[in-house]
């Protein structure tokens, strides 16, 4: 077991959030009072998440509130304790990915605690860039995958892409999306309020998987070739969203 432990800060002066060009996320957001006790990093991450929306009152639309978290590696065993009040919330995510040994990566919808490689989550083929436009343009109210088999949430995604796809009449609705594995891979992920391109991205990423853009598909598989230990089954179905 991991265990990270922080002594107490207060008034901790520094800059509101670890901004990216293309992420809007809430810079005036300052967290009262986190006190984590033995937690594990996932309940911590989801706290956070949680508090980002409820403290973020420069957004008006309750949609839009807060930010999106995202784990990506093993973090099983990783637990933390730390307590600190009138910080920041791009410090604590900060200190929280730092205290894990991990890497915080911000992109246009989602901040990231990363414990692996890097890597580029999607690869384009000529002709790919209108079918990433449209996954730019579909937005997805809500995910809620909890231990939900790769498969599943890919073909949940799909489903809602046609949907949720306004363009214009004539023009074929929503994406096609194909898994290169038989492994049972789960996917655990709540997203709000992102584009699809995002929640493809993420739900690819979670499982260890990459994804390409093609002329008619988005085409998935294992990242670099290496499959992700698979999971123990019962898998579990996606939420609905509306």
């Amino acid at each position: 077991m991991k265990m990270f432990v922080l002594f107490f800060v207060t008034g901790f002066s520094g800059p509101a959030f670890l901004s990216a060009e293309s992420y809007s996320a809430p810079a005036s957001v300052v967290v009262p009072t986190v006190e984590f006790s033995d937690t594990p990093i996932s309940d911590a991450v989801e706290f956070l998440v949680q508090r980002s929306r409820e403290l973020d009152i420069a957004e008006s639309d309750s949609q839009k509130k807060g930010i999106n978290a995202v784990l990506l590696g093993d973090f099983e065993d990783t637990r933390l304790t730390l307590r600190v009040s009138d910080v920041p919330l791009g410090v604590i995510l900060s200190l929280v990915a730092e205290l894990a040994d991990a890497k915080l990566e911000i992109a246009p919808e989602v901040v990231m605690i990363n414990r692996g490689n890097s890597y580029e989550a999607v690869k384009r083929r000529s002709g790919g860039e209108p079918l990433e436009a449209k996954l730019r343009k579909i937005m997805i109210p809500s995910v809620d995958f909890q231990g939900t088999p790769l498969k599943d949430a890919l073909d949940f995604l799909a489903q809602r892409s046609v949907e949720l796809d306004m363009g214009p009449e004539g023009e074929t609705k929503g994406i096609n999306a194909v898994l290169k594995s038989d492994q049972p891979v789960a996917v655990s992920l709540r997203l709000h309020s992102v584009s699809l391109y995002t929640a493809l991205e993420m739900t690819v990423r979670v499982a260890g998987y990459e994804m390409e853009i093609r002329e008619h598909l988005v085409f998935v598989s294992p990242a670099g070739g290496q499959l992700k230990k698979p999971v123990k089954l019962p898998l579990r179905a996606p939420k609905t969203s509306q």
